[in-house]
């Protein structure tokens, strides 16, 4: 568009503030280039500075919420993605925070040319990677969607929990916290995590970390490794279950014999279950006490 042009447009009087910074957001400079900002000639008082100011604050973003990723892809290979993702992908919300959360369906596209470069397996490491460079992002940041603190103390009223009776407890399901998910991943993305990230392996008497448990207690995000018979049984449980039924389900695997007895207690004091619900406690006809702790009535 020609600077005359511009300057019809804006002598206009209907026009509109949306449309003057779309005019500028779509204006071409001549000589325009696509390469680092270090690289790039700054031309004073133009649009282009504008560009490159907003491309390098983006590409800052995506660098800062993706630090497993950039450094399993390299700088060179990580700019070019996040460079390509920049120019298809406008930050269309006004906190810029929630620019990244798209990036990591982005990498999923990505499969042919990961593949030549690093082989077969680099898109699926580099997948469940960035899944956990994106969970640890949206969980600080409380998306998507607001959370109320969580201290990482158990929150059941477990003496409530304790006096359930038989016909209640057939029927007993809990509710994981918001925050918090399970990841398979395979031995190279687990030594790689491992170099980047402090990890509990508290819960592991194996030397193979294969399940990932990604969690926010407090103000810290927290990741665990838990072994195949405890990641089945959690997964199980926070799909909405009832613990019966998760218990039968588990005694047809391998993992019956070796789960602890005290799983769901593990479960409960690291915060992962948050709630419960019985559907025999909804249909007593005596009043039911509150579940949580923080609104309990002597």
């Amino acid at each position: 568009m020609q600077l005359m042009n511009q300057n019809e447009c804006v002598s206009n009087n209907n026009i509109k503030l949306i449309d003057l910074i779309t005019l500028l957001a779509t204006t071409t400079v001549p000589g325009a280039k696509t390469t680092p900002l270090d690289n790039l000639p700054i031309r004073s008082g133009s649009v282009e500075v504008y560009r490159q100011c907003n491309h390098q604050a983006l590409y800052s973003c995506l660098t800062d919420s993706y630090p497993l990723s950039y450094h399993w892809l390299g700088e060179q290979a990580f700019y070019q993605l996040c460079n390509d993702f920049i120019h298809t992908h406008n930050s269309d919300h006004w906190d810029l925070n929630q620019y990244p959360l798209g990036f990591r369906q982005y990498l999923k596209r990505q499969q042919p040319t990961l593949d030549q470069r690093k082989g077969l397996d680099a898109h699926r490491q580099l997948t469940c990677i960035a899944e956990v460079d994106a969970t640890l992002h949206a969980y600080y940041y409380g998306y998507p969607f607001p959370l109320p603190p969580h201290n990482g103390a158990p929150s059941l009223n477990l003496e409530r929990l304790a006096k359930l009776g038989a016909e209640q407890l057939q029927s007993l399901r809990f509710t994981a916290q918001p925050q918090m998910r399970l990841l398979m991943i395979d031995d190279a993305v687990s030594d790689f995590i491992q170099q980047h990230k402090s990890i509990d392996r508290s819960l592991l008497t194996q030397a193979q970390a294969r399940r990932l448990v990604v969690s926010r207690q407090g103000l810290h995000n927290q990741l665990c490794f838990v072994e195949d018979d405890f990641y089945y049984f959690l997964q199980q449980l926070i799909s909405g279950q009832p613990l019966v039924h998760c218990l039968d389900d588990l005694a047809q695997t391998p993992f019956a014999k070796s789960l602890k007895p005290n799983a769901l207690l593990i479960a409960l004091e690291r915060g992962w279950l948050i709630d419960y619900d019985s559907d025999e406690a909804e249909n007593n006809n005596s009043p039911q006490l509150p579940h949580t702790l923080p609104h309990r009535k002597n």
